[in-house]
């Protein structure tokens, strides 16, 4: 993914230097999604309003702050090495992307993470897992709602290899009771089975 990124202050300068040469312009927010975003206004390129676009480069790592708790004075920000460092990105927040890919690959590329994740993990868990930490960032819950969302952006996206991703995910749900228990979980693989027959259908 060959990307570009501008925020509001320096957007008509970027704009002006890149527009000629980039296939996507996007008005982006943020997801739950660590370097996922929602597509919130598509200026250039066939991208949607909702689409997902996925950048890996724009991930923060972990212990990453936000822009706003950066040291007022940059010569601060040089010594810390921040200046090197994707910031924190808080949901909901707004950029302007530059973009040379479709977003299909990206997106089938993290849904595979997320299946092996599970297929390393759900064995180990318990039946209930899912109210065992009810915390508002309880690292499981986070990592369902991730798969969730990226079910769901390949929905949209209609990217068809996808398809052997989500099948592989549907039938790992249904195999396992810690799963597919009666507490809400049983969706994520109804949500893959549509994905699938989608593309089976056309």
């Amino acid at each position: 993914m060959s990307i570009e990124v501008c925020d509001w202050p320096s957007l008509l300068s970027c704009f002006a230097l890149k527009r000629t040469r980039q296939r996507y312009i996007v008005l982006v927010e943020v997801t739950l999604i660590p370097g996922t975003f929602r597509v919130v206004e598509p200026w250039k390129g066939d991208l949607k309003l909702g689409n997902l676009v996925t950048v890996p480069e724009l991930q923060p790592p972990p212990g990453a702050t936000e822009i706003v708790a950066y040291p007022k004075e940059f010569t601060d920000i040089l010594k810390g090495g921040r200046n090197e460092q994707i910031p924190a990105q808080r949901v909901g927040s707004q950029m302007v992307l530059f973009l040379k890919k479709a977003v299909g690959e990206e997106l089938d590329m993290h849904l595979q993470e997320q299946l092996r994740f599970w297929q390393a993990t759900a064995p180990t868990l318990s039946v209930g897992w899912w109210n065992q930490d009810a915390t508002p960032h309880a690292p499981l819950r986070e990592r369902y709602m991730q798969t969730w969302e990226l079910v769901r952006a390949l929905e949209r996206v209609h990217y068809r290899p996808a398809s052997t991703t989500a099948e592989q995910l549907g039938n790992l749900w249904r195999s396992l009771p810690q799963l597919s228990d009666a507490s809400g979980l049983n969706p994520m693989a109804t949500e893959c089975d549509k994905l699938v027959a989608e593309f089976r259908a056309n």
